[in-house]
């Protein structure tokens, strides 16, 4: 098999176990007679080649999957401690791009580090309390605020609550690429 198969490792064995199992079974293999299991016997050594590639294919196949953007609509973690999916991206062909994003902060945790995002924005509070550190500068948060963090802008969230999430809506707009 090819390094880019989606197959794991774990399939690929048990495929090469079976096709080497239902190959030998064939014929006189089935019947037992010597030339069936000198037959069988052939074609088990003509594949273990094959089975010592397993290990060998394994890295490559996790690198493959853990290299995937994340399915849309799916959470990712995008910076420690934060959570990110996107919504909405416009197709627009002018010079901005708008996006809308959710952000989510676990019940009782804060961001390890800073974090930008690729433009300015306009961040809804949804859901929980907490705070928001902006360039340094901290304040609460509370559901229903909402505030301008500048494009470039280094922001840290750290959730208030130890029951509920902080949920965030981000509306990201900024200059497209040439």
């Amino acid at each position: 098999m090819c390094p880019r198969s989606r197959m794991s490792a774990g399939v690929l064995t048990w495929t090469l176990i079976l096709a080497a199992h239902s190959a030998a079974l064939s014929g006189d293999a089935a019947r037992g007679s010597a030339a069936g299991r000198a037959r069988r016997s052939g074609i088990l050594w003509a594949l273990a080649p094959l089975l010592c590639l397993v290990p060998a294919l394994t890295p490559a196949l996790s690198a493959q999957v853990t290299a995937q953007a994340p399915p849309p609509g799916m959470f990712h973690q995008y910076a420690p401690g934060l959570l990110a999916r996107i919504n909405y991206q416009a197709d627009s062909a002018g010079a901005y791009r708008v996006a809308i994003w959710d952000l989510l902060v676990g019940p009782g945790k804060r961001m390890d580090s800073t974090a930008t995002l690729p433009g300015g924005a306009v961040f809804e509070v949804r859901s929980g309390t907490g705070r928001i550190e902006i360039d340094g500068v901290a304040r609460g948060l509370k559901g229903g605020a909402a505030f301008v963090v500048h494009q470039g802008s280094r922001f840290a969230l750290a959730n208030g609550q130890a029951d509920a999430a902080l949920a965030l809506r981000v509306t990201v707009i900024g200059a497209r690429e040439p």
